[in-house]
């Protein structure tokens, strides 16, 4: 016999759910009192809604204004910051000595990665971004020599190919508009790093049309995005990250990514098998295997994914930085054309090796990833079991710790007249102004046995394209785009806007 549906039993119901709500919050209320005045990191100062609770970080997380935020937060307690309640960030010279660099024996490669935040690779093997300690060892030992000086200058004549492509791609559009450099900026940076990670390029800047994007180059610069909300919830309470909503999400987000790891590791594969012989990454990692047998195969076609997924926004915002800054000053604009311009006579003189000599040169683009930091996300460490001391204070073991390189580049602590654009300051003689200048706080590429390989190739790359852009073009930043990069939305990197430019050729006898 069946049971009516009555009001008693709705009553029922609700009064569940109603003790139900009244308990979560209770208990989200006890949290947030245990973890402001009783909580192991209770004593390190922060905003105190973001020393309560998760929620505080993750909502600016998901906003695009948690760099920002963050810089406001150092600026107000100094040099570490209570940004979670299991969280600290640092942002002077020192914590990037004691986050990244060598510490001890059992942990000779800094901290280990906070595997909260680090999403684990698609087919689960150790890759170089996320590996622990002694896997980082085996994979960098043999990556390092896809990145060294001698293989970056038999790779030159494949980047300086898109970088001429770049330069006729140019002088075909129309004189009689500003031009977004955004996307003809971020095609070539993605054809170089899927020539050399893959052996082919999909053709971005050949199919760059009407400042349109390549899918390819959109399915990259979205995956990062989805990245960060998968790492977002999974830092939130269980009873908020899991759920049939939160699930469907992340399980749309995960065939997204499953997609693009088939199409890769076919490219990859397709790579590996055509062996070495050309001057890409995976020649040197072949020649370096088989010497020394040290990655798998799933390993190797997963190492060009990361190289590709690490290169590409990452080089292509530099290069907007560098314009964006250097166009704003007519002065130093005009005497980055004098330099270039009369360091050659002839553009095919515009050598790796001779534009490494550049010092303006060199010191626009170390200012504009100082000001436009290329990631000013926080990628944390995890302290170990045993705790420790960083900046002079003891931190207990199993807490996420981090250097935030935008706080730390905009300190006005750290470098004088942190906000403004002076490359005079990375000069051999500096400026009597920027004497006290922290410059060890400016890490674009980080420090330490993790420190990012691919330096070398991304100074090489924005040196090559800027001086040439010179050389070719009369540029001009266009009135729309004077406060190009005022408040833009950083989820992991900055969403770039458009930045519109007057190209007019130059012309030359």
């Amino acid at each position: 016999m069946s049971i009516p549906f009555t009001f008693w039993s709705l009553n029922g119901l609700m009064v569940a759910a109603g003790s139900s709500l009244i308990a979560g919050i209770v208990f989200f209320i006890g949290k947030c009192i245990y973890n402001l005045f009783f909580h192991p990191l209770a004593s390190y100062p922060g905003p105190w809604l973001g020393r309560a609770t998760r929620l505080h970080y993750v909502y600016h997380q998901l906003a695009g204004d948690l760099p920002y935020k963050t810089l406001d937060w150092h600026n107000t307690y100094g040099e570490v910051v209570r940004v979670a309640p299991d969280e600290l960030s640092y942002n002077s010279s020192r914590a990037y000595h004691d986050v990244h660099v060598w510490r001890d024996n059992d942990l000779r490669s800094g901290l280990e990665k906070d595997k909260t935040w680090y999403s684990q690779s698609i087919n689960s093997v150790p890759v170089i971004v996320t590996a622990e300690n002694k896997d980082h060892s085996r994979l960098r030992g043999i990556m390092v020599h896809a990145f060294s000086d001698r293989a970056l200058a038999r790779q030159e004549p494949l980047i300086n190919s898109y970088v001429d492509l770049l330069m006729r791609r140019l002088r075909e559009l129309p004189t009689d508009q500003p031009i977004d450099m955004v996307p003809w900026f971020t095609s070539t940076a993605m054809d170089v790093i899927l020539d050399l990670s893959f052996g082919k390029s999909v053709g971005c800047l050949e199919n760059t049309v009407n400042g349109e994007l390549h899918p390819w180059v959109r399915l990259i610069s979205g995956h990062v995005k989805q990245g960060l909300y998968v790492q977002a919830w999974r830092r939130l309470p269980a009873l908020i990250s899991r759920n049939a909503l939160v699930n469907l999400v992340l399980a749309r987000i995960g065939r997204v990514w499953m997609e693009q790891f088939q199409v890769t590791t076919r490219m990859a594969r397709e790579r590996i098998a055509a062996g070495p012989g050309r001057e890409d990454f995976v020649t040197h990692l072949l020649r370096e295997n088989s010497e020394k047998d040290g990655m798998t195969i799933p390993e190797l076609e997963i190492a060009s994914s990361i190289f590709m997924t690490a290169g590409s926004d990452t080089n292509a915002t530099l290069l907007c930085g560098c314009l964006y800054y250097a166009l704003r000053d007519p002065k130093i604009w005009s005497r980055l054309t004098d330099e270039i311009c009369g360091s050659v006579t002839q553009e095919s003189e515009m050598t790796f090796t001779r534009l490494q000599k550049l010092p303006f040169l060199n010191a626009v683009i170390e200012e504009a990833l100082r000001v436009y930091v290329v990631v000013p996300t926080t990628f944390p460490r995890r302290t170990p079991p045993k705790g420790a001391t960083i900046c002079g204070r003891f931190v207990p073991g199993d807490y996420a710790v981090g250097m935030n390189g935008y706080a730390a580049a905009l300190s006005e602590k750290n470098f004088a007249r942190a906000s403004e654009f002076h490359p005079e300051r990375w000069l051999a003689e500096p400026d009597p102004r920027f004497a006290r200048d922290d410059k060890k706080a400016h890490q674009p590429f980080s420090t330490g046995p993790r420190n990012c390989l691919g330096k070398s190739m991304a100074l090489a790359v924005a040196r090559s394209v800027i001086a040439r852009l010179v050389w070719n073009f009369d540029v001009q930043l266009a009135p729309e785009s004077r406060d190009w990069a005022a408040n833009q939305e950083i989820y992991v990197m900055f969403v770039k806007t458009p930045l519109m430019c007057w190209l007019k050729e130059r012309k030359r006898l």
